[in-house]
């Protein structure tokens, strides 16, 4: 599978270090479409693509550490922005997903369907720390369990609804005493 590293910006990282930020994608479309992978290993759709201005490398090329964040989530990545024309795999700087995350989130996955009360949710909360995720379905299952309405996106802004919403979730883990 050819996998696809796009330049999309220039930034600080908070260092005092200028850092360029990439996306990672794979199965770039004609139309500016391509996918990224969620923390099960499901494709997902991923707008505004360009692979004429992106590196490609084959997956077998790739250190498996790498590869398997790839397919576990990791959608982006830094480079220093002094190798931005001669940067290479082992410059890249990514959240790497470790395999008892991914097990993790998988348990996760399995058993929310089963959660019905706080008392519930408590029992499942260690396993959904050792995962490292939060996904909207899981903050949507606790919200309903504790009759508080998510907040809607509006005017598009599917990202500040998701960190007002994260910033909901932490602040009733707290208040139910399970954080």
């Amino acid at each position: 599978m050819k996998v696809y590293f796009e330049i999309t910006g220039r930034g600080g990282n908070g260092k005092g270090e200028m850092v360029l930020s990439m996306n990672i994608y794979v199965n770039p479309t004609k139309d500016g479409h391509a996918y990224h992978f969620d923390s099960l290993g499901i494709e997902h759709i991923f707008a505004w693509a360009d692979p004429s201005k992106a590196r490609c490398y084959d997956s077998s090329e790739l250190p498996k550490k790498l590869w398997y964040s790839i397919l576990h989530g990791t959608s982006v990545a830094e480079i220093p922005a002094k190798k931005e024309d001669n940067w290479t795999l082992d410059d890249l700087k990514y959240n790497a997903v470790k395999m008892s995350e991914v097990k993790a989130w998988s348990e996760v996955c399995e058993k929310i369907d089963t959660v019905k009360s706080i008392d519930d949710f408590k029992a499942l909360y260690p396993i959904l720390r050792k995962s490292k995720r939060c996904s909207m379905g899981v903050m949507r299952k606790f919200f309903s369990i504790c009759n508080i309405p998510e907040i809607p996106e509006q005017n598009g802004e599917i990202g500040m609804a998701y960190f007002q919403n994260l910033r909901l979730f932490h602040t009733l883990l707290k208040e139910k005493g399970i954080e």
